[in-house]
């Protein structure tokens, strides 16, 4: 996540900061969990489905969420091909 140290404040000096906070949302996690786990899972089904029952905490599962957001290639590369960041945006 984001440091705290690089947030930009009023007032802060020009060049001190790093990021401004700009508008948030509140969202039930759940809720928002179930519709991005949903949206990984149905674009990358067939290696989901090799891990047996969804357990969100087994290497297996996690391996194919993170092959699916950011493409198998990201595990040995700065390389990412994964779903479309609109994608994932829109589960939002």
């Amino acid at each position: 996540s984001t440091l705290t140290e690089g947030r930009c404040h009023e007032g802060s000096k020009e060049g001190s900061c790093g990021w401004k906070l700009q508008s948030t949302t509140s969202v039930m996690n759940t809720c928002l969990e179930n519709r991005l786990i949903r949206t990984v899972e149905s674009s990358h089904k067939g290696c989901f489905d090799e891990c047996g029952p969804r357990n969100t905490t087994s290497a297996c599962w996690i391996g194919c969420f993170f092959d699916a957001v950011l493409g198998e290639q990201a595990r040995n590369s700065t390389v990412v091909t994964g779903l479309p960041l609109e994608a994932l945006i829109e589960t939002f």
